[in-house]
């Protein structure tokens, strides 16, 4: 008796409005100028608000009538382990069904399942052909996909030139992940036409939508002034977005910035901050450690940059004289045996005394004394993009249009 109460409290607030009110003259008007209205799916609504097992039980009925639509929820029930047991191979029955009555999304995750040997054997050359169906019938992750495989020229023919206009097409579509690769090529070369100003356009277009890669190639390419005006401003703003994110890349960039203070206000702590969270993924950058060592504002700054430095890199941990004087003072720590006298006013400072606070002149490095941001890297489209994005379902191809999670060509192997 329980069951058959849930069922219907959630049918009634998926319910539409009463009759009565649709037969009013503004739903009459409203009928003429538009149409008639679409029937209301209330598998796919419980689907959404959560109610996966009244979902399936909505949709089940339908499904055994031959319901596209209805075979594709269930599958997707069952492959992502909705409120049931994961069971990739049921899924892969119930995509298969939908696939054969024309359900283009069915077709493309019927064709992630045998890329991933979820369920079927896995198949490379069969999902390449089910996401050629897919791509034909106008999904636009699956036409992102198969421009990924004429590039790879392993599972379809390669061409660069199919492979950008098929690109260009998913990247119109709004598609970040798109909009970044067709952006590189364009910066390349790439079977299109080279146009900087477009590339870096599509290249924004993308990190504006939270793509971390876009946003840190857009950044280098504000900051060299490629295809765009130069802006070191807005590139030490898009480091930061980037390096806010995750990006360990975007992260040591950032702290060159901030310890120079080119584009943003010089902050040798944050500096050494995003220095060690770039370290801790495993970006060592030897040029970074020497700069920040070199470059102290003052006692304090220059005693908690040290600080920091040394939770990651104890081989700094004596470099600094500021982590070791004491507060208030202005003499130097030196080792014994050494002689650290400050240099005479406007001479050269002896290596050592960089943090002091008296005559000495301290070394600050300028922009063109650091390492500029690298060159963009665009062997990442050939299948080397780095593992971002990944769904709970772990590392694929670009997500079903439900979710419209990224899935790189470059983690199928």
């Amino acid at each position: 008796m329980i069951r058959p109460l849930r069922l219907l409290a959630v049918l009634a607030a998926l319910a539409p409005l009463p009759t009565l009110a649709q037969d009013t003259p503004a739903e009459q008007i409203s009928a003429e100028v538009l149409g008639p209205r679409a029937p209301v799916d209330y598998a796919f609504g419980a689907f959404q608000r959560g109610y996966y097992l009244t979902a399936f039980e909505l949709a089940l009925p339908r499904a055994e009538q031959n319901d596209a639509a209805a075979q594709t929820l269930i599958a997707e029930i069952y492959a992502k382990g909705l409120g049931v047991p994961e069971n990739h191979e049921r899924a892969a029955g119930w995509y298969q069904l939908a696939s054969r009555n024309g359900d283009r999304l069915a077709t493309f995750e019927l064709g992630m399942l045998y890329q991933a040997g979820l369920g079927v054997p896995k198949s490379r050359e069969r999902s390449a052909e089910l996401f050629k169906a897919a791509s034909d019938a106008g999904y636009v992750p699956a036409k992102y996909n198969m421009a990924l495989l004429h590039v790879e020229g392993i599972y379809a023919e390669p061409s660069l030139v199919t492979a950008a206009t098929l690109m260009r097409e998913a990247a119109d579509a709004e598609l970040p992940e798109a909009q970044y690769d067709y952006g590189s090529m364009l910066l390349e070369g790439a079977g299109v036409a080279p146009n900087n100003a477009e590339g870096a356009r599509y290249i924004e277009l993308a990190a504006r939508q939270g793509l971390t890669d876009a946003q840190v190639d857009f950044a280098t390419l504000l900051y060299l002034g490629q295809g765009v005006e130069r802006n070191v401003e807005d590139a030490a703003l898009w480091y930061g977005r980037a390096a806010e994110s995750g990006s360990a890349v975007a992260q040591n960039r950032y702290a060159k910035l901030l310890a120079v203070g080119e584009g943003i206000e010089a902050n040798l702590e944050d500096a050494a901050m995003w220095r060690a969270l770039a370290r801790r993924q495993g970006l060592v950058d030897p040029d970074l450690d020497r700069l920040l060592v070199s470059i102290p504002r003052d006692a304090g700054a220059c005693r908690r940059a040290c600080a920091l430095l040394a939770i990651d890199a104890p081989q700094h941990r004596n470099r600094c004289h500021g982590a070791k004087r004491r507060a208030g003072r202005g003499t130097s720590s030196a080792r014994p045996g050494r002689s650290r006298k400050c240099a005479k006013p406007g001479g050269r400072p002896r290596r050592g005394d960089r943090c002091r606070n008296g005559a000495c002149r301290t070394r600050r490095a300028s922009a063109r004394g650091t390492r500029s941001p690298r060159p963009l890297n665009r062997n990442r489209i050939w299948g080397n993009k780095p593992a971002t994005h990944q769904s709970s379902g772990g590392a694929r191809l670009h997500a079903s249009g439900q979710r419209n999670t990224p899935r790189s060509l470059g983690r199928m192997s």
